[in-house]
């Protein structure tokens, strides 16, 4: 799913219709069960080439303690371990 998210695409239902997600309190989705998000309100957008870059207030934060992250690095998936983990 991670690679999906990195290329330009119409929206998430065209891309992931068997994706379970529900709607954050700005009218954002996120994918059920997602470790971690931010839910945000666009406070300014800049134009930089054939991209946009959105710059947001945080409005709410959410976690979920009981995975681990994904982490791409160096043309790799991987994870994080916090020494207070269980391996």
């Amino acid at each position: 799913m991670s690679r999906a998210f990195a290329v330009s695409r119409p929206t998430s239902e065209d891309v992931f219709p068997d994706v379970s997600t529900h709607i954050l309190a700005t009218g954002a989705p996120v994918v059920d069960d997602a470790l971690a998000c931010f839910d945000c309100s666009i406070a300014t957008t800049f134009d930089s080439g054939d991209h946009t870059i959105f710059a947001g207030n945080v409005e709410a934060v959410s976690t979920d303690h009981g995975g681990l992250p994904l982490v791409y690095f160096n043309g790799s998936y991987g994870t994080v371990r916090f020494s207070d983990q269980p391996t």
